[in-house]
């Protein structure tokens, strides 16, 4: 399964899905907001690097590494999900 053959899975990347967990989950939603604080002042701590790289290197691997990879990892992880779903689904 890839999502090539199942485009919907690119609905993820709407933001008004963060919105939605963060009122469902309002416990959960505050411990993962916490979480993306930490991610982001690590990448807070990678760009104090750009002293000895330079922006441009950082900028580069930031849009051209670290997003798709993480884009993909994403929709693998949901792929995979929802593959099991279907699965159990049939089973049913």
């Amino acid at each position: 399964m890839s999502f090539i053959k199942s485009p919907e899975i690119l609905k993820v990347i709407n933001p008004s899905w963060a919105v939605a967990f963060f009122v469902t989950n309002r416990l959960a939603g505050f411990l993962t907001l916490g979480v993306v604080f930490l991610v982001v002042t690590g990448g807070e701590a990678l760009c104090a690097d750009i002293g000895h790289f330079g922006r441009k290197p950082i900028n580069q691997a930031w849009f051209y590494i670290v997003l798709p990879s993480l884009l993909l990892n994403d929709l693998g992880r949901r792929l995979i999900l929802r593959s099991r779903r279907l699965r159990s689904l049939k089973l049913e």
